[in-house]
This record gives C-alpha cells, sequence and structure tokens, in this order.
C-alpha cells in the first residue's frame, strides 16, 4: 500500500479514511476514521472496537481535551496496516463512537484534503 485514500465526510466536514486494524488472531478490522489534525498521538478507538479486537491493555496516559479538560485515557497496543506495511501503534481509548487517526502517525507523510471534490490522500513524504 502505497498510500491511504479517503473521502470528506460533507455532513460535518471532516476528512475520513478506512483504516484496516489487525485482531490478536490477525483478523483485519476496517474502520472509517477522522483524520483530527489536533490530536498529536497515533490513534484513539472506541471501547467497542477495542474490546473488539481483542488489544493489549498497557496502562494509561494523561490527555487534555480540546475543552481544556485534563482525562486519564486507557492506553492499548494494536497493529495497523499503514503505507509501507504493518506497524504497531498505541491506542487510546474512548466512550465516544467516533475513530480518531492522530498527526503522530502523519509524521512522514503528506495529508491532502480538498474538500471542493471530497478526496482525501495520505502518502509518504517525497
Amino acid at each position: 500500500m502505497d498510500r491511504i485514500d479517503g473521502h470528506v465526510d460533507f455532513g460535518t466536514l471532516s476528512p475520513i479514511v478506512s483504516l484496516t486494524l489487525l485482531s490478536e488472531k490477525d483478523e483485519e478490522i476496517n474502520i472509517p476514521t477522522m483524520v483530527d489534525t489536533g490530536y498529536n498521538g497515533e490513534l484513539i478507538l472506541p471501547e467497542s472496537k477495542i474490546h473488539k479486537l481483542n488489544l493489549e491493555y498497557v496502562g494509561t496516559i494523561d490527555g487534555e481535551l480540546a475543552n481544556g479538560e485534563l482525562i486519564e485515557m486507557k492506553l492499548f497496543k494494536g497493529r495497523l496496516q499503514w503505507i509501507g506495511g504493518i506497524v504497531e501503534v498505541a491506542i487510546g481509548s474512548t466512550e465516544s463512537e467516533s475513530p480518531l487517526l492522530g498527526t503522530l502517525l502523519l509524521t512522514d507523510c503528506e495529508l491532502h484534503v480538498n474538500f471542493r471534490n471530497g478526496a482525501v490522500e495520505i502518502s509518504k513524504a517525497s
């Protein structure tokens, strides 16, 4: 896989990509995920998806929400099909049903969002 394609959700104006995560038994699970440039971690998934993937719990991490509220988030270890192969990622859990892709996974990538035609593309930076 040399790039990840997605679309703009015109209802929320959010860039969405479908990520493929691997369960403990190597089952592939596709999860539509919002690209959140305000989140500087790797991934946040709903607790229901984390349980479905049977991910390994590794501890907690402190975080700050956009409204300034400080929270403690459960952290899990997961595997993701990413540009160039399978990578191990840190996954925070949320009670929300909205998965988030953070900027830590984008550090060596280019993110293109075309709000006019609805195209989203993540590729390795050249």
